[in-house]
């Protein structure tokens, strides 16, 4: 009973990450072709945070030991959760906020549930497999079905959206294949030629989706985990290198701030990166009505909005998001909203600058690199603090695995013994993966 009951937890878990990731999801939206409002419900979103309630009410229950020291470690995510349910008071539509700010919470306490039903390894042989049917069913529907995967985008005729809502979305989801399936292919964590396949799949998917945000992304995470890596060295190449490598990316930032538009020129893009420009400067003005904590988290692109209307008018075309995560925050949360998630992230590379030193086993080059490309998504893309989005959980994993790591080290060091495993801290080893892990898992 105990195996079954194990196998179905899996199943669930892998199924909201397949919801959380856009793969076929929402169905209504994927065969429809059709624009949503960012955060617009659908009975699809609520049957599936339905189940999701249940699962977390099940499984912290099951795992109830583990729970309170991973909340501890994830206390930042969480309180960004709360300070967007507390907008709800300021908020121009407060039952929506409250609604949205809800299922937000529960998507970061379904990433904290994730660490305490798996460690880091077998999360990425999950993302991996994931990913990998992702790429391969975009790809069938690219040969089978090429007028439902095509992405239809004006200002990008090759671009494909294979299994997924939107090019960028299928773009996404492949650089973090990638990059799990990198990560796996070079521990055992998934049998090795399922995970080379996995990196092919992807890096062909990547292609078709011609979106130039991941790929910059992927680049960012390629970066972020070999300055991890050699500074986990801990010797005079590993540190020389490290600051070298520093050198060269403080230079790489000067240099895309300074000549914006020769970067875009050698990107294939235009300045205006397909209007989105546009509409950061009209996001702005509407900010301006409200700066400081904005109209409530959600409340801003919503059916029959006033603002959101006058911002579809002027463009010409309905505007379902600002594209770009900083500025969408900044019309829920205000200018204090968008200072409280830079606080967060500046929390999440602190801990990792500090698990990259640690003399215990470290994710911390997974970690920063999947940091790295989340966090280079949410400059063209609005999917960062979203319920249900695999962007979001992701986020939640890598802060909360961090602290986690940390958390660990101070309790060996506090009790005098030589640091050891992430186990130290939950005490067993989570259960075994639902999915068959190949060599190792």
């Amino acid at each position: 009973m105990k195996f079954l009951a194990t196998r179905l937890e899996g199943l669930l878990i892998a199924a909201f990450l397949a919801t959380c990731l856009g793969l076929f999801w929402p169905p209504d939206g994927y065969f429809a072709k059709g624009l949503a409002l960012a955060g617009e419900s659908s009975p699809y979103h609520a049957a599936a945070f339905g189940g999701l309630t249940i699962l977390l009410a099940v499984g912290c229950l099951a795992r109830l030991p583990q729970i309170p020291p991973l909340l501890l470690a994830g206390w930042p995510v969480l309180v960004l959760a709360a300070f967007s349910m507390l907008s709800a008071f300021w908020s121009d539509a407060p039952f929506l906020t409250v609604r949205r700010s809800a299922t937000l919470a529960e998507t970061a306490v379904f990433g904290i549930y994730l660490l305490a039903r798996y460690d880091v390894p077998q999360i990425v042989a999950v993302l991996s497999k994931l990913c990998l049917i992702g790429a391969l069913a975009s790809l069938v529907m690219i040969a089978a079905f090429p007028d439902l995967a095509y992405a239809h985008n004006y200002t990008h005729i090759d671009s494909w959206r294979g299994a997924f809502p939107d090019k960028n979305t299928l773009g996404a989801v492949a650089t973090v294949g990638i990059i799990v399936s990198a990560y796996a292919f070079r521990h055992g964590y998934v049998w090795r030629p399922l995970a080379a396949l996995g990196v092919a799949a992807n890096l062909a998917t990547l292609y078709l989706a011609d979106s130039k945000t991941p790929e910059v992304a992927l680049v960012a995470a390629c970066y972020v985990a070999a300055l991890c890596s050699m500074r986990r060295r801990r010797d005079g190449i590993g540190l020389t290198v490290a600051f070298a490598m520093t050198v060269i990316g403080l230079a790489g930032i000067a240099i895309i701030a300074l000549a914006p538009d020769d970067v875009m020129t050698v990107l294939n893009r235009s300045p205006t990166l397909s209007s989105r420009t546009k509409i950061w400067e009209l996001a702005l003005i509407f900010v301006d009505r409200y700066p400081w904590l904005g109209y409530g988290y959600g409340a801003f692109f919503r059916i029959g909005g006033v603002e959101v209307g006058q911002m579809q008018a002027i463009m010409q075309w309905p505007v379902p998001s600002t594209h770009n995560a900083w500025l969408e925050q900044a019309l829920g949360l205000g200018w204090v909203g968008v200072g409280l998630i830079g606080f967060v992230c500046l929390i999440a590379f602190h801990r990792l600058a500090r698990a990259t030193t640690l003399p215990q086993q470290s994710h911390a080059p997974l970690l920063g690199a999947l940091l790295a490309a989340l966090l280079m998504e949410t400059l063209t893309e609005s999917s960062f603090l979203t319920p249900g989005d695999s962007i979001w959980v992701l986020f939640v994993v890598c802060v909360t695995a961090l602290g986690r790591e940390l958390s660990a080290y101070r309790g060996n060091a506090a009790r005098g013994r030589a640091p050891g495993t992430l186990s130290v801290l939950i005490g067993t080893p989570a259960p075994t993966l639902a999915f068959p892990n190949g060599s190792r898992g």
